[in-house]
């Protein structure tokens, strides 16, 4: 017989040369690593080339490119409703079955207008800038030539803007990363040579030749791997209807009037400040709003990486994930920007070598613009996902209007840092009070834990970055040695927040429990992993062969329940004895259930079912939602005790497993040599409509309960009862851990099970419905 291996299944293995080491990696990086790494592209990028092209015309001509990027963001701004809206239409697709291929071949469409009409207006408007600047003879010629460039790279961006939306949709983050960075080092190359000879010219040609590698790239790939091409495939070849043309729309449009009020409330304040004082100014004015801008698009990037899970979640759960994201963004706002905002200086003489005092006023209020931003942020991804956002363009329509009027006017009788100003104290006013109070009821988010979780978040980003810049200072030294402090000392900030509050698995309310003993539970949890790795190994050592197919081995199905009545009975032990692996026993514990249920589990007449009550509940903690995470881990740890078979699978008591459940998830194991699998659960999320839960790898949220089967060589391995003070469901807390101890875990795409959500659980309070169910 061959030695075993003990891998960590599902998500690859390390062979076949460096290539293959690199692929494995990429698999394993989160979604979020990746959308952080293409905007860090981005913002590298933006960094890099103003402070190129800063340095080599000067802060006059810099003025010219800062107001010709301004006016391209209304060539662009299409983009953003067709890409968000496909987005969801991808990711509803994996998810719901919903096809999206005519959709996007009415985005296609749409795409090639945009783009044509972007080049057409770039042309028309070649003159603008120069007349908008009072610009001299000299200077014209270049302002129309770079903006008629820049004209023709906002159409590439709308080119290649559906295959980057889809790549969101199907959570393709590295592709959209590699993009990205191809686009960063090809233009930085490019302006540094071009733009040195060449000037503004040259700094254009050099973006239009980065955006054109972009598309050829992602052309490639949208080729070469079909899974891409949405709408390629199938029995009928997709077409542009007039429903899918709605359908379309009816996302888009809301959003495009967002994108233009948008535009027109903070992309104009450059154009106004240079009308007004000239391009110097405008040069000034831009680069206090660079900085920030480009913070904020690394934030909000990190935070789109939960679009796609926010248009498909069920609603109790976007009620539990609302404020959790608030308090991240948050944090992380408060933390990053409070650094921004004491290091301005230095950053500024490090980035162009100049700090003038236009630039440091503006960069302070623009910081707390975003920091402003941030909650309204998560609220605004969480409708458009909904499809809940057309209530946000009565909003923003005059907000933008108020700010270009009041830019305009004070701008012109006051300084030149007006508009900055007027937009801090409408964004204050807007974001942090209408958009909560409008948004919160119809997302059915609870706005006091919203509350809580962004003042918390806060407060907490506001004091680390308060404590870095104190020490930044404190160092002294020149400008680099302070930038460089101050971004490793945030660094390691984010870091040590990743792992202490910012975790998927943990919420704002971990910091107000730490004291209840989270820190003891961690350090428990280290020591627990520690033991079972050597208990594993002993295991493995003394087991038989277990994945040999027969004899048939024993399977355990073990079911825990509370007042459930004739529904176990019915649906959950018949679904458990009608598997075509027949060599199964079903073990039900019940949690001090009532009588009628204990009647109905021993009116099962067969031998397979053994059931046992416990003489006592619990105990669980007081709290619901708590409640809920851990309810039934007492009757689970019994039962696992009580189990006999040589592999275990956990089923709830009001739901059911597929015939072949046991057999599909068995022979994964036996196929790939795995000790744990899951499998797809199709799961009733309101009357009549379903959806599939499952994928790889193992994440909160990816797994459900009854689709999991494992070797029982791991049920010493017990659920923790008071995991809920890690905000932990104790199954997710239990397979973690399991995972983080080397357990060789796999997934199978099948569905295995089907969660049924009762009719009487949609009535009421969460108490209410906890009750009644447990």
């Amino acid at each position: 017989m061959p030695p075993r291996r003990w891998p960590l299944r599902g998500a690859g293995r390390a062979t076949g040369g460096r290539l293959r080491r690199l692929r494995v990696l990429a698999h394993r990086l989160p979604p979020s690593a990746w959308n952080a790494l293409a905007w860090l592209a981005n913002v590298a990028y933006g960094f890099a080339s103003s402070a190129l092209i800063y340095r080599f015309v000067g802060p006059g001509e810099y003025g010219v490119w800062a107001t010709v990027l301004a006016l391209r963001g209304f060539l662009v701004l299409f983009e953003s409703g067709l890409g968000t809206g496909l987005t969801r239409d991808v990711a509803l697709e994996a998810t719901e079955g919903r096809s999206a291929r005519d959709r996007l071949a009415v985005a296609r469409g749409l795409y090639l207008g945009f783009a044509g009409l972007a080049v057409l207006a770039a042309v028309a408007g070649a003159a603008v800038p120069g007349r908008l600047l009072h610009l001299d003879p000299r200077l014209a010629p270049a302002a129309r030539g770079t903006m008629m460039l820049i004209g023709l790279e906002a159409a590439l961006l709308l080119l290649i803007g559906r295959v980057t939306a889809v790549l969101r949709g199907r959570e393709r983050f590295d592709k959209v990363a590699a993009i990205a960075s191809l686009q960063a080092l090809v233009g930085v190359v490019l302006i540094l040579t071009l733009g040195r000879r060449f000037g503004l010219v040259g700094a254009a040609v050099a973006a239009v030749v980065a955006r054109t590698a972009g598309a050829l790239v992602a052309t490639a790939w949208t080729r070469g791997e079909r899974g891409l091409e949405v709408e390629e495939g199938g029995e009928a070849p997709a077409r542009a209807s007039p429903a899918a043309l709605r359908a379309v729309l009816a996302v888009a449009v809301p959003l495009w009037v967002m994108s233009l009020a948008a535009q027109i409330g903070g992309g104009t304040d450059v154009p106004i400040v240079g009308h007004y004082y000239g391009p110097e100014r405008a040069s000034d004015y831009a680069l206090g709003t660079a900085v920030p801008q480009l913070c904020a698009g690394l934030l909000f990037a990190v935070m789109a990486v939960f679009f796609p899970r926010l248009a498909t979640v069920a609603q109790s759960d976007l009620a539990r994930l609302g404020p959790k994201l608030a308090f991240k963004a948050c944090v992380l706002a408060a933390l990053g920007f409070g650094v921004l905002i004491q290091c301005r200086a230095p950053v500024l003489q490090v980035w162009v070598g100049t700090a003038p005092t236009l630039s440091l006023r503006v960069m302070l209020l623009y910081a707390l613009v975003w920091v402003c931003n941030a909650p309204s942020h998560v609220l605004c991804l969480a409708a458009i996902a909904r499809g809940r956002h057309a209530v946000i363009t009565a909003i923003t329509v005059p907000e933008a209007v108020a700010s270009f009027v009041l830019s305009v006017a004070l701008a012109k009788v006051w300084r030149p840092e007006a508009p900055a100003v007027v937009t801090l104290s409408i964004m204050a006013v807007t974001n942090l009070v209408i958009v909560p109070a409008v948004l919160l009821s119809r997302l059915g988010v609870p706005g006091g834990r919203f509350v809580r979780g962004s003042v918390l978040g806060v407060a907490i980003g506001a004091a680390l970055s308060g404590a870095i810049g104190l020490l930044a200072r404190a160092m002294g030294g020149p400008p680099l040695v302070q930038v460089v402090l101050a971004a490793g000392l945030t660094l390691a900030a984010l870091y040590a927040l990743w792992r202490l509050l910012l975790s998927n698995t943990v919420a704002p309310r971990r910091l107000t429990i730490l004291l209840g003993g989270v820190g003891d539970m961690v350090r428990r949890e280290r020591e627990e992993i520690v033991q079972v790795r050597r208990r594993l190994a002993e295991e493995r050592a003394r087991a038989p062969e277990i994945w040999t197919p027969s004899p048939p081995p024993l399977v355990t199905v073990h079911i825990a329940t509370y007042n459930r009545g004739k529904l176990i009975a019915e649906r959950a032990i018949a679904s458990a004895l009608a598997q075509t692996h027949r060599n199964v026993e079903v073990v039900v514990v019940g949690d001090c259930c009532d009588q009628a249920t204990a009647d109905a589990v021993l009116a099962v007449r067969d031998p397979r079912v053994r059931f046992e009550n416990l003489p006592r509940r619990g105990p669980y903690p007081e709290d619901a939602w708590a409640r809920w995470m851990v309810a039934g881990t007492a009757p689970v740890n019994r039962a696992l005790e009580l189990a006999r078979g040589e592999w275990i699978t956990p089923l709830d008591d009001d739901d059911e497993f597929t015939p072949d459940h046991v057999e599909v998830l068995l022979d994964e194991c036996r196929r790939r040599r795995l000790e744990w699998v899951y499998g797809v659960a199709a799961m009733e999320m309101e009357s009549g409509r379903w959806e599939h839960v499952g994928r790889w790898p193992p994440h909160e949220g990816h797994i459900a309960h009854q689709a999991v089967l494992y070797w029982a060589g791991l049920k010493f391995w017990h659920y923790w009862p008071d995991s809920w003070r890690l905000e932990e469901p104790g199954d997710w807390n239990m397979w973690r851990k399991m995972r983080k101890a080397g357990v060789a875990m796999g997934f199978v795409d099948r569905v295995v099970c089907r969660h049924f959500l009762e009719r009487r659980e949609f009535r009421g309070s969460l108490e209410e419905a906890l009750a009644v169910t447990w």
